[in-house]
């Protein structure tokens, strides 16, 4: 039907999927409540969509069954009381998992994680990755994880490396 990825249709996704819970919403009456249908759309935009969107279902759902309830029966004014009490509810509740579900899917984004042995070569530090191709630890790190690195040289391999181009803090105090 659509073309690309999930992220780019969420929009068009959740709003089928909610006209299309409306419409089993009015097929079960006025005296069948399916609000648990509406967590379906509103956990789907606000995953791929964000929070905002989601809670944006939150409200927009409830208030359409109740807009289908006054069309089902002439509500009185106690259950008129009611109905807006129960689309309150729902819209809080179905807004609490828009938000619960859009911050989920903020740590999944800021959390990824490498898993399983890592082959590394022990003279060079390469890492053979699942194709059997060697890699630079750093590039293969890079490429599955969001880590980036900077490179510096530590206290020891200063020594070693640039020993003999280092002057000793002792001598450079005593020429000055």
């Amino acid at each position: 039907m659509f073309i690309g990825k999930p992220e780019q249709h969420a929009t068009v996704y959740a709003m089928m999927l909610s006209i299309v819970t409306l419409a089993l919403d009015y097929a079960t009456g006025p005296y069948v409540h399916v609000p648990i249908l509406f967590t379906v759309p509103t956990l789907l935009a606000s995953w791929y969509r964000g929070r905002l969107f989601g809670w944006g279902l939150a409200l927009l759902l409830p208030l359409a069954r109740l807009t289908l309830a006054w069309h089902w029966d002439p509500i009185t004014p106690g259950s008129m009381t009611e109905a807006l009490i129960n689309a309150l509810l729902e819209s809080v509740i179905l807004g609490g998992l828009a938000s619960l579900t859009a911050a989920c899917r903020a740590l999944q984004h800021q959390v990824r994680v490498l898993r399983g042995m890592l082959l590394i070569c022990s003279f060079c530090k390469k890492i053979r990755d699942h194709e059997g191709h060697w890699q630079m630890l750093e590039a293969y790190i890079m490429n599955h994880s969001e880590a980036t690195f900077s490179h510096g040289v530590c206290s020891s391999c200063v020594q070693k490396h640039y020993g003999n181009y280092l002057q000793p803090i002792g001598r450079a105090k005593q020429t000055s």
